[in-house]
């Protein structure tokens, strides 16, 4: 495999071990010395997989297949090593023996040991390994098809003639490979397979490669012999295999197909049409070329991640590749996104594989900024970037200001620590920090230095002291004042963000910036990792010379600075605004003339200031009140704002904590006119977006309608209530529901909300997705208890749940889910088991908010030798943190809203 270097020419990778036995010997000796069972000791280099496999599922009755393994390896040391230790989970051995190729001689197997603990395979033979020369493990085994969706597992659907078809797929990352064949089930373990399967005819069989050879049917089995070409170098997780009915979408003019069950095909059609385009953006991006001879897409029905990026055989849920019409706008953006985070994966998490999952979020970060940047190249009005801010930045400010919040990198070693890897801030904060890194190096070195990454470390593994060597080269050039690798290490190694404070003194024109660690609990005490301080890149414009485009640094702050002072001569009425676009991870608080500066201008033209930095002021002002770092006063005034803001990425930056405030004020009498005043702001967003969609309009402003018309109809805009209204009485006369895709359950919880029990049984009877969720918008609290009791006799425990969710989603409700919850204990613990009902609990309660609410769960804790009296209390101590936060603020807020107009 040939990978094209940054300079143009295409050059054979040079595969020297050095870089990787280094890494695998200091966690050989970090397992030797603590008597590590986690991570496999380090005693051979694995060369090549021969898996052969004949998987039983077909008939639905018997889910079990059977393997033929050969292992070519190296020993790691000379003389030193008689044992092959591999992992293997549910496998049973049928036999084992290991020959030395290069005397084509077989050795003796002393002993063959399997400790289920480790998930550890021990083969020993009667000599020690020759370092010089190639050994070869072979085994015959039986493992199952699973029905957990980890491993090889099998799935189901049932056909246009009503037949239940079955399939069998793999997921084996991050650590299930061992489930289909004992293998080095470690991501630094890279070596090339050869996959051959012996399947039914008729049956589609898939791997990562294209198929070399299909033999003849075998008279005895019945079965064929599809074989599949040797891979490049990868690691165990991304092997893959598919036995199948599916159809597909095939062009002539690539080696991208897509696939789906038959009835759905046609579905696929966006995606087999973006695959190219996507590949496109990516080798425009990487200067390089395709790196496989082949890619499919397969849609399954069942799917345990969201996707998944098996090098040459790409897997999603069917949700996030297939699209129709009926679906809501931002499935439009859903596909081509979720197909580039996949294909990103095939330079950076497949072929630059991470060394360890200590830095899983070296994978995922790239792979999720891309899943932006890359539809931005195929379509900029998408505003893919735009959304990136909304999406993944601002949601990875909000998780990092927790007093819980752990860093990117985090070792790792157990199963379970893994497996849990795969959530949270890698996905949100990882991909801000690497836009962060493109803004200070600018797009053009950062491109440069992720163009020789790929080069140089193809089809090896990295850690982030290699991956950031890359870009020091570029911020050499540029003359940063430290090394990226420095800048970063704190980025991702410790927990949290700063705030960046900038004061005025609008006499001698000096403006002090300090940083501080930013937590959402303002009252949290300072601990010593509060105390971090960053090299924090500083961009900043103002109102005289307004200049959003330039994000690159004006200054630093650096790791060892809590604050600096800049001089810069301006005007009274002359705004500044730090964090030009967001473009670095931090939030800004400011004095409170500039703020009143900031406000004035967006009153009075708010497109003076960049759109994402509109969003940025919305969101740090609302998150920094409710750390009790702003005063409520200034976030409503700039809230007011928003009767004259109609853009996607601002509003939705304002709804994700206008949410949070309304629910936190639920149940006290100031919320009338909390939602009284969002019905002031929200009405000329809902008449220039409504129910009806204009040729005219751009996608965002497709995206901005659903949260418009649900806010707009939840806070007592009439002309949307009675639009909803008609709409359902339409429906329900003639039988057509006329409404976009995606504004279904919010114009039906209006309509129950205003309507009667005629309109509640006409919701209850729709088989419509969602439509369950409208009936709990009723006003008739004896509709929804009778229908909640009903619900307890006869759901399943998710389904129960799912409604649960649904119920105290909607503010008005919580109280309603509280008292039926703690009404229904022993109706719900006999129903759901005792440790269903505790979480049931912890879920109501952590949105509670009124002292009545307060007393009640104190009496429910108290009962004598009471079973909740374990998750009860840190609910307690949680929720009078609430009330003393609700009390802290409720005065300003109040006398704002009553001064308001």
């Amino acid at each position: 495999f040939k990978f094209t270097s940054p300079s143009g020419s295409q050059e054979p990778v040079n595969l020297n071990l050095a870089s990787a036995m280094k890494l695998l010997l200091l966690l050989f000796i970090s397992a030797v010395s603590s008597q590590n069972k986690n991570i496999l000791p380090f005693t051979i280099f694995p060369l090549h997989y021969d898996i052969k496999l004949t998987p039983y599922f077909e008939n639905g009755l018997n889910f079990t297949f059977a393997g033929e393994l050969s292992l070519d390896f190296k020993p790691a040391k000379h003389n030193a090593y008689s044992s092959v230790v591999l992992h293997m989970e549910d496998v049973r051995v049928l036999s084992v023996g290991v020959d030395d190729v290069s005397a084509s001689k077989q050795a003796d197997v002393v002993s063959a040991e399997y400790d289920p603990d480790s998930q550890w395979y021990n083969v020993t033979v009667n000599e020690v390994f020759a370092v010089d020369k190639v050994y070869r493990l072979r085994c015959s085994y039986v493992g199952l098809i699973r029905e957990d969706r980890r491993g090889l597992y099998r799935s189901s659907y049932v056909d246009q003639e009503g037949v239940q078809r079955w399939l069998a797929v793999t997921q084996l990352r991050p650590i299930y490979a061992r489930r289909l064949v004992p293998c080095l089930d470690e991501p630094h373990y890279k070596a090339t397979f050869k996959v051959s399967v012996l399947a039914l005819p008729g049956f589609t069989v898939l791997s990562n490669m294209p198929q070399k050879s299909i033999s003849k049917a075998d008279p005895s089995t019945g079965r064929v012999l599809v074989m599949f070409h040797d891979t490049p170098q990868m690691s165990t997780f991304l092997l893959a295999l598919a036995i199948f009915n599916f159809a597909s979408l095939k062009a002539t003019n690539h080696p991208y197909a897509t696939w789906a069950v038959p009835s759905k095909i046609k579905e696929a059609e966006l995606a087999q049409l973006m695959v190219p385009k996507v590949v496109g953006a990516m080798e425009e991006l990487t200067a390089s070329k395709f790196p496989l001879p082949k890619m499919d897409q397969l849609a399954l029905p069942n799917l345990e991640p969201v996707a998944m990026e098996n090098w040459g055989m790409n897997t999603y849920r069917e949700s996030n590749i297939l699209y129709n019409d009926k679906l809501p706008a931002r499935q439009i953006t859903n596909v081509p996104r979720f197909t580039s985070h996949e294909v990103a994966h095939y330079w950076i998490g497949n072929s630059v594989t991470i060394a360890w999952w200590d830095w899983l979020w070296i994978s995922e970060a790239f792979a999720m900024y891309l899943e932006y940047y890359l539809p931005q190249q195929i379509n900029p009005n998408w505003r893919m970037m735009d959304q990136l801010i909304t999406d993944l930045v601002q949601p990875g400010l909000q998780g990092d200001s927790l007093t819980t919040s752990i860093p990117l990198t985090t070792h790792v070693e157990t199963r379970a620590a893994i497996v849990a890897k795969f959530s949270g801030l890698t996905y949100t904060k990882g991909p801000a920090l690497i836009r962060m890194v493109e803004h200070f190096l600018t797009p053009d070195k950062f491109k440069e230095g992720f163009r020789h990454l790929l080069y140089y470390k193809a089809l090896r593994t990295v850690t982030p002291e290699e991956l950031w060597s890359f870009f020091d080269i570029q911020g050499a050039r540029m003359r940063l004042p430290e090394k990226v690798t420095n800048i970063m290490k704190k980025w991702t190694d410790l927990p949290g963000y700063p705030v960046i404070t900038v004061t005025r003194n609008y006499k001698n024109f000096r403006i002090g910036v300090k940083q501080d660690r930013f937590l959402q609990d303002g009252t949290a005490r300072i601990g010593t990792n509060n105390k971090t301080l960053w090299w924090v890149p500083l961009s900043y414009t103002t109102k005289s010379n307004c200049n959003f485009s330039n994000t690159s640094p004006s200054l630093w702050l650096c790791d060892t600075c809590k604050s600096l002072v800049v001089q810069h001569e301006l005007s009274d009425s002359d705004w500044i605004i730090f964090n030009i676009q967001i473009s670095g991870f931090y939030r800004v608080n400011y004095d409170l003339k500039n703020w009143k500066l900031l406000i004035q201008q967006l009153k009075t033209d708010k497109n003076i200031i960049h759109v994402i930095n509109r969003a940025q002021l919305l969101d740090d002002a609302l998150q920094l009140a409710r750390a009790r770092k702003l005063n409520y006063r200034t976030v409503f005034d700039l809230l007011s704002y928003l009767r004259f803001e109609d853009d996607f990425i601002p509003w939705t930056s304002a709804f994700n904590g206008l949410d949070f405030l309304e629910i936190r004020l639920t149940g006290y009498s100031i919320l009338p006119k909390f939602k009284s005043f969002i019905k002031d702001i929200v009405t000329p967003l809902y008449d220039k977006v409504g129910y009806t969609e204009l040729v005219s309009e751009d996608h965002t402003d497709k995206l901005l309608r659903l949260p418009a018309i649900n806010w707009a109809c939840s806070h007592g805009v009439e002309k949307c209530q009675v639009r909803a209204s008609q709409i359902l009485e339409s429906y329900i006369t003639e039988g057509v529901f006329r409404v976009l895709p995606g504004l279904e359950v919010y114009t039906l919880c209006t309509a129950v909300e205003r309507g009667g029990i005629r309109e509640w049984n006409f919701v209850q009877n729709l088989t419509l997705t969602g439509a369950t969720n409208a009936l709990f918008c009723s006003n008739d609290h004896s509709l929804i208890i009778r229908y909640l009791k009903e619900s307890i006799l006869s759901d399943s425990e998710m389904v129960w749940n799912q409604k649960l969710t649904s119920l105290i989603s909607r503010p008005d409700k919580i109280d309603l889910a509280f008292n039926f919850t703690v009404d229904s204990l022993e109706s719900l613990k006999s129903r759901f088991g005792l440790e269903n009902l505790k979480k049931y609990l912890t879920q109501v309660s952590n949105v509670l908010t009124t002292l009545p609410q307060r007393d009640k769960l104190m009496r429910l804790s108290n009962l004598p030798n009471s079973e909740f009296k374990d998750v009860l209390d840190p609910l307690l101590n949680a929720f009078n943190k609430r009330l003393s936060w609700i009390n802290f603020v409720y005065p300003v807020i109040n006398k704002w809203l009553d001064e308001y107009k």
